[in-house]
């Protein structure tokens, strides 16, 4: 059974004038200077876990282990992730089922690989609409400056996560429909 959706997302901030902070804090995907935030939602819609923000260089995995969202997590229980999350060893370290789209192998999916892929896309689109919501907070939108990111945006961050959760749920319960193994 699912226990928690997550997902990975980042936050512009100012480019900062020491290079080795900038090279931290340099993203490839956004092709900027980014913060970057995990997102954990329950299967019901629920934000129930967000991250620290660490520098935008920051890998999937790494902000996953570091943040001990696994950790949370009863054994048996299953974590549903996008196929950049390959820390399948620390899943099943800790008792937990993986849930995420299987690598294309070849040319060509097969049929049972393409049946899971929808089937756990269904789902996990609404970690990203939780994200969308947070980011529809214009204050994340905002480029932030170096020196305010630990102080002012890392809690700005968590208390904009907890005020989505009062609007009504982003997705339905899927324990109803759980994904295949």
């Amino acid at each position: 059974m699912t226990r928690v959706i997550l997902d990975c997302t980042e936050i512009e901030v100012q480019r900062a004038s020491n290079c080795d902070l900038q090279s931290m804090n340099f993203s490839s995907y956004k092709n900027c200077a980014t913060v970057k935030g995990l997102v954990g939602i329950t299967p019901d819609g629920i934000g129930c876990f967000f991250s620290d923000l660490m520098p935008g260089s920051t890998s999937d995995n790494e902000i996953t282990l570091a943040s001990g969202v696994l950790n949370k997590v009863e054994s048996g229980r299953g974590v549903m992730t996008d196929r950049g999350f390959t820390i399948q060893d620390n899943y099943a370290e800790k008792g937990l089922h993986h849930f995420a789209p299987p690598m294309l192998e070849g040319n060509q999916m097969s049929v049972a690989d393409c049946t899971k892929t929808f089937d756990i896309a269904h789902f996990r689109i609404h970690v990203e609409r939780f994200i969308g919501r947070m980011r529809n907070w214009h204050i994340l939108s905002q480029i932030w400056p170096m020196n305010q990111y630990d102080l002012i945006l890392n809690p700005t961050w968590k208390v904009i996560g907890f005020l989505v959760n009062m609007s009504p749920p982003v997705g339905p319960k899927i324990n109803d429909h759980e994904v295949e193994e």
